[in-house]
């Protein structure tokens, strides 16, 4: 997940950027996936930027208590392409 840290380093500036006016609410990747939901949940976030696994664990999260994030309207992730090719 350390190598993927560079792509948040850019994208969050370039968000800010981005025509409507966006807020960034920098959530680390430390807190509980309980706490981030409420992160998210509290000020009704529309966009997320993460990485798969904390978007994975947070929705397993909010399904185990039949919960949701309904104000959010799109994901936004990274993932890292492998760079090593599979010869024959």
């Amino acid at each position: 997940m350390g190598e993927m840290y560079a792509s948040f380093l850019f994208n969050g500036p370039a968000l800010q950027e981005a025509a409507p006016p966006v807020v960034h609410l920098p959530v680390g990747g430390t807190p509980s996936p309980e706490v981030t939901a409420e992160m998210m949940a509290e000020p009704e976030a529309t966009v997320v930027l993460s990485t798969p696994t904390t978007l994975v664990r947070v929705a397993a999260r909010l399904a185990a208590l039949g919960a949701s994030l309904s104000s959010v309207r799109l994901f936004l992730f990274a993932v890292r392409r492998s760079t090593t090719t599979s010869g024959p």
